[in-house]
């Protein structure tokens, strides 16, 4: 359960389970109207589930791209955190990466595909949708004798 929503993939679809019966299958035809090309563009180029990345999407921000406000620290419909987005795109400092992900959504989507599929995060969730999910939340998770 992430944000209050209980989900799961499986395969390429994602099943909601919330306390609401409905609204979960409009939720995701939402998700998909808005913002589906570039989930699919995203998540198929980095080989990473498109359901895994609606899914989070969903838990995130409800598949919406916030307004932005004054101290945000993350944006997007991804609800992608700006020290992730200067970190992949080093061109970039905090103010314009905020910036870039609220005014167009596909930058948050893409930045959130590309941190999901780097290689860190990759031997950290094997693609296993509630590892992804946790290792999105729970930021890069590297390896130190603590955790080992």
């Amino acid at each position: 359960m992430f944000n209050g929503r209980r989900w799961a993939v499986r395969g390429q679809r994602i099943l909601l389970r919330t306390s609401r019966v409905f609204g979960d299958v409009e939720q995701v035809a939402r998700c998909m109207a808005n913002y589906g090309d570039d989930i699919v563009q995203y998540a198929d180029r980095a080989s990473v589930s498109r359901a895994s990345i609606v899914a989070l999407a969903i838990a995130s921000t409800g598949c919406t791209n916030p307004a932005p406000h004054a101290g945000a620290m993350r944006a997007g419909p991804m609800a992608v955190r700006a020290s992730v987005c200067t970190a992949l795109n080093p061109t970039l400092n905090h103010a314009d990466c905020m910036l870039r992900m609220n005014l167009v959504p596909s930058a948050s989507i893409q930045t959130a595909v590309r941190y999901i599929s780097s290689a860190t995060m990759r031997r950290m969730h094997h693609n296993d949708p509630i590892k992804l999910a946790a290792a999105y939340y729970a930021g890069s998770l590297r390896r130190t004798r603590l955790n080992a």
